[in-house]
Formats: structure tokens, C-alpha cells, sequence
């Protein structure tokens, strides 16, 4: 079920592509425009419309009009959010290739008397994006009242992922003994869970006519997949290189993001560790050096094991709540393996080394 969906999503990608160059978008100097249709073209893992099209499908085999061009609505709004996000983290680099804002100042070399930048040109760009993916999606053809039903939870969507943008980067001017584990999760919730599983498995449910009782489950199994989700990306990006995400390591420990992993961290360092760790997040300074010291206490805090301790129970509970829903079985274990291969815990050899390290304190301390 997976694999053909995704076939054709990529698909509708490449019959996107062709209408960023119909009217108006063809004004755009052709290689901004070729930045854009690269960037969109370069999909990560399609997870957002294809589970909008896994919700659809499980309580609607029949399949209306333009289904797959109002999946892709969710991929050009995860593309407005990276555009955004990029910016803002200041990362040059996005699904292994140059961020759109760099590809952007790259073209305007030509241009030495702008006065404005490659990031000004993106911020236009992600905005541009979001609308073509409102204008897709109210395009597919089912009943007006589930469309826009299906249509409102969209919108609303986009005002908690911009709050969780802006509670992200407020929570970086607050000391980290006074960050909670509530307000991180909230931010996962918002910046991440809503847009990224919650909407699409809603409003795939929503326009196939799904009972209110499957819906609310289904949003249950959104928000439980988007912590796992952040949190399995948040050690990812603490852990593993830069080839293997696709974006530059240590973003996080860099813009001093608030995440679970560096939570943790905090709570399970002794004093001394607590005082380091907090020193290291206040200063301005972003050098190799701050970074590796910063990861040695996050690792020797044994904090990646208790994230995928964290994982393990986020998985458990998630299936849980699949093998309630009323799909066919088949579909059920689709979604199931989906979602696995996306948040499943994996254990390294880093992390197992962590967890002992920390048990060997514990027993030290006894």
C-alpha cells in the first residue's frame, strides 16, 4: 500500500513542477524559479501526504478527483516550514543539498547592487508554497462540508506550527533549570506532531466520511507518532553525522534549542555537570570545541538511552491505538510498519555504552 502511494505523490511532485511555471510564478527569473522546482523536487520522506492518503484510503476505497494533489498540499507545507526554518537555524544545508536561501544567494551573485537578500527571497518563496498547497488541496472533489472541515483543521494547523516555532526560540532565552519537560513537549506537539501526522491523518479520515470516534483516535495516534518522531530526529542530529540526516549536525546544540535529549541531560548530570552544561548553552561562542564538550556531557549523561527508553514506550502505546482503529487489517499493519520505520528506537552501540556508563554510576552512588 505504501510504495504505490508514494509512486504517486512523487508523481503529482513532478506535475507540480510543471505549474510553478504557468502564470503567474513564470514571471520569476528562471534560476529562482529552477531553485524552487529543485528544492520541491528533492522530497524527503513523503511521510505527510502519504499518510493522508493511508487515512483516505482506509474508509474510502473509491478515489475522488484530485486525491493526490491535495496530499501534496501537506508536502508544501512542510517545504514552507524547512524554507522558513532553514533561515532561522541558520543551516546552509537541507536534504543533503545547498538550503533554498543558499541556492538563492548563489543567483543574485549577479546582481551586486540588491538590497536584499537570498533569506528575503525564501521567506516570499515558503509563503508562496503554503498558498499553492491551500489552492491544491480545496481542489480535491469530495463533499463541500468535509472539505472544509478538513480544509479548517489546515489552517489551524499552520497557527500551532508557527507557535511552536515561536515557543521554540522563546524557550532559548530561558535558563534551562527553568524549562520544563511540559513545555518541550508542548513545542514538539505544536512545531512538529499537528503538521506532520495529527492534520494528515485527520483530514485524510475526514474527507472519507470516518466516524468522529476513528478521528479522535487517529489524532491520538498523531500527536504519540510526532513526539516519538521529534525525539528520534533530536538524538539523530545529536548522534549521527551529517550524511546520514541530510542537514548539518548539532543544529540544535548550536541555535541552543531547548530539546528532551539536552532536558535529560540536565536532569540526570551531577552538579558539576548541571553548572557545565548550563555554561556551555550561555555562551554566544559556536566553536567545534563548545560543541564536542557539549555532546561529551549530553552523551555521559546518558541521556540517548533514556531517549529511546522513551521511544520504546511512545512505540508500545502507538500500536496500541492502531490495533484499535476499524481498518482492514492489511491496512493496519501498513501503518503500523510506517510509522515504526519512521520513530522505531535503535539502540547504537553509543547508546547502549551510554546506558552503562550511567548504570555504573548509579551503582557507584549506591
Amino acid at each position: 500500500m505504501v510504495n504505490p502511494i508514494v509512486n504517486r505523490v512523487v508523481a503529482e511532485l513532478r506535475r507540480e513542477a510543471s505549474r510553478l511555471r504557468s502564470s503567474p510564478l513564470r514571471i520569476m527569473p528562471r534560476p529562482f524559479l529552477a531553485a524552487i522546482t529543485t528544492f520541491t523536487l528533492n522530497p524527503g520522506k513523503l511521510l505527510r501526504p502519504t499518510l493522508f492518503v493511508m487515512a483516505f484510503k482506509a474508509y474510502q476505497r473509491r478515489e475522488p478527483a484530485n486525491l493526490y494533489r491535495a496530499a501534496l498540499a501537506f508536502e508544501h507545507l512542510h517545504n514552507f516550514i524547512l524554507m522558513h526554518d532553514d533561515i532561522i537555524d541558520r543551516s546552509n544545508l537541507r536534504r543533503g543539498r545547498p538550503a533554498l536561501h543558499r541556492s538563492f544567494a548563489r543567483a543574485l551573485r549577479r546582481f551586486p547592487n540588491r538590497r536584499f537578500t537570498g533569506e528575503d527571497l525564501a521567506i516570499v518563496a515558503g509563503d508562496m508554497l503554503y498558498a499553492l498547497g491551500l489552492r491544491g488541496f480545496s481542489s480535491i472533489d469530495v463533499a463541500p462540508e468535509r472539505r472544509q472541515r478538513a480544509l479548517d483543521i489546515i489552517t489551524e494547523t499552520a497557527v500551532y506550527t508557527a507557535c511552536g516555532e515561536f515557543q521554540e526560540l522563546m524557550l532559548t532565552l530561558r535558563p534551562l533549570p527553568r524549562v520544563t519537560l511540559r513545555h518541550i513537549i508542548q513545542v514538539y506537539d505544536w512545531k512538529s506532531a499537528y503538521y506532520s501526522f495529527v492534520a494528515p491523518l485527520m483530514t485524510g479520515a475526514i474527507l472519507a466520511g470516518a466516524p468522529t470516534g476513528e478521528i479522535k483516535v487517529l489524532a491520538k495516534i498523531g500527536i504519540l507518532a510526532g513526539r516519538a518522531f521529534q525525539l528520534r530526529d533530536d538524538l539523530d542530529n545529536l548522534i549521527l553525522a551529517a550524511s546520514r540526516t541530510g542537514k548539518p549536525a548539532h543544529t540544535d546544540l548550536d541555535q541552543g534549542q531547548r530539546t528532551l535529549p539536552l532536558w535529560l541531560a540536565y536532569r540526570h548530570l551531577p552538579p558539576a555537570g548541571r553548572r557545565a552544561l548550563s555554561k556551555l548553552l550561555a555562551s554566544p561562542r559556536r566553536t567545534p570545541g563548545r560543541r564536542r564538550k557539549l555532546t561529551t556531557l549530553i552523551m555521559e549523561s546518558g541521556a540517548p538511552g533514556y531517549g529511546e527508553n522513551m521511544l520504546l514506550k511512545f512505540s508500545a502505546e502507538i500500536s496500541r491505538l492502531i490495533a484499535d482503529l476499524h481498518w482492514p487489517p492489511s491496512d493496519r499493519r501498513e501503518l503500523q510498519r510506517f510509522v515504526a520505520g519512521l520513530v522505531s528506537p535503535r539502540p547504537s552501540a553509543a547508546v547502549q555504552s551510554t546506558r552503562r556508563r550511567s548504570a555504573r554510576r548509579r551503582d557507584d552512588g549506591r
